[in-house]
């Protein structure tokens, strides 16, 4: 009990404000923008925003996992040598990074044809090096098991950023596309200086780089970073192919159905924010059996909340469109119908990912996220150009229901997952909500009647 106390409850209440806060910030942006400018530039907007995700997850695939889980604080005598190293590894990532998007930049904005998406990417550079810090204070912070100064920094970071956008679209109505990036970089060292208040006293470093250290990290980085970068690719690939064969418009109604499809990732990255830390020091702990209960559980209480969701927004999807987004995008709708189902499958595969880091066996998912990618890849190559958007919307579809069906024959032999305990997980959790339902209606019964019997006396 006093484990759920101390990190389990504060913990997830920090890392579920953090994401309601990157879901409100992200659909408070979205309305601004997508009111403010044509199809075409916010769908090279959209495009910026796949590349550069892609750019973040590789500086931080390599780092943050390999850290959180050689430098958790349990018994860990060599914190300042992992902390100098992986802080090292993450400044010379970032500026092989930047390099490549110097390169790649104008070969990108013809792939497109797309001088806005070019004006755009040749300023995320000065956005990578002012992310530098906020990126490794977390997880830092992370390793201590800690989530306050994330969900602040957050919050900080989001407010800089819509602030600022309103102020440019809705007072002085001068806000261009090049503004953002800029606008992204001075929000994220707001951001960097918050957390660095609730980080700094676990900030100790050697002062000579240990390169063992940087070899362990990198071993194990490498093969995260590789599933990051291929999962980021899954992600977007369809965005990535409906812009190559039609234009950024379509990018624009893509994006707009996977904004508001897409509901799941809060649920399921603030328990995988929580969970991961904690099954690195289960396994070692306790063994394989905390690390199956840990990936049941997950996932079960994830599903509790992603049917409903499914249920309401299909419900309402005309009108969520018509609100956010006007009726210049309407031609989203029937794509949001099939974007919803993806949240029936992304949980299982996004903690079988989790599962392998812990395991210590990253090399497994990458290789299955990989099988995935090229599925997905082969089928867009032939839905994208019969079926446009809802080719690409089916395709991913497809591939990520294969992705469930090969993860969890992987859990099943690894750890003997299964789906009936995950089932039994999302069962309990709607029993313990109806407990609690009727445990307070009884409750405000009782106080009611007690007030009649004070009155009355």
């Amino acid at each position: 009990m006093s484990e759920i106390k101390k990190y389990w409850f504060p913990s997830g209440v920090y890392s579920f404000l953090q994401n309601a806060v990157l879901l409100i910030s992200g659909i408070t942006g979205f309305v601004l923008l997508v009111r403010f400018f044509t199809k075409s530039d916010f769908g090279a907007w959209a495009l910026y925003l796949a590349v550069t995700t892609f750019a973040d997850v590789t500086r931080g695939g390599i780092v943050n996992n390999a850290l959180i889980k050689y430098g958790t604080p349990s018994g860990n005598t060599e914190y300042k040598k992992i902390l100098s190293a992986s802080f090292s590894i993450q400044v010379a990532i970032t500026l092989a990074v930047i390099f490549t998007i110097i390169l790649l930049a104008p070969l990108l904005g013809k792939f497109w044809n797309s001088e806005e998406f070019y004006n755009l990417l040749i300023l995320y550079p000065i956005y990578a090096v002012c992310q530098i810090p906020h990126m490794f204070m977390s997880a830092v912070e992370q390793t201590r098991f800690h989530f306050k100064g994330q969900y602040y920094s957050n919050l900080i970071r989001n407010f800089v950023f819509i602030g600022t956008i309103a102020y440019f679209t809705i007072i002085s109505k001068t806000l261009t596309l090049s503004h953002l990036p800029v606008i992204q970089s001075v929000s994220v060292l707001f951001a960097g200086g918050v957390i660095y208040y609730y980080t700094k006293d676990y900030l100790s470093f050697e002062k000579k780089i240990d390169w063992s250290w940087i070899k362990k990290l990198f071993n194990f980085g490498k093969y995260v970073f590789g599933s990051n970068v291929i999962s980021i690719l899954f992600t977007n690939i369809d965005q990535i192919m409906l812009g190559y064969y039609f234009n950024p418009s379509y990018v624009a109604v893509y994006n707009t159905a996977m904004r508001i499809g897409n509901f799941s990732d809060i649920p399921m990255t603030s328990v995988a924010t929580i969970v991961y830390p904690k099954s690195a020091q289960r396994l070692e702990e306790i063994g394989h059996q905390s690390l199956r209960h840990l990936y049941e559980r997950s996932v079960g209480i994830i599903m509790a909340f992603v049917l409903p969701g499914i249920i309401l927004l299909s419900l309402f999807a005309k009108n969520i469109v018509l609100i956010l987004a006007t009726s210049k995008y309407h031609d989203t709708i029937p794509v949001i119908y099939i974007i919803l189902l993806f949240s029936l499958f992304k949980p299982f595969i996004r903690y079988f990912g989790l599962a392998m880091d812990t395991l210590g066996k990253p090399n497994i998912n990458f290789w299955t996220v990989i099988t995935l990618l090229c599925f997905n890849f082969i089928l867009n190559l032939f839905l994208i150009p019969l079926f446009s958007l809802m080719g690409a919307a089916t395709a991913s579809l497809l591939s990520l229901f294969l992705g469930l069906l090969i993860t969890h024959r992987i859990l099943k032999t690894t750890l003997d997952v299964r789906f009936s305990r995950i089932v039994k997980y999302m069962l309990n959790f709607y029993l313990e909500g109806l407990k609690f339902i009727v445990f307070f209606n009884e409750y405000k019964i009782t106080l009611d009647e007690a007030d009649k019997t004070i009155k009355t006396d």
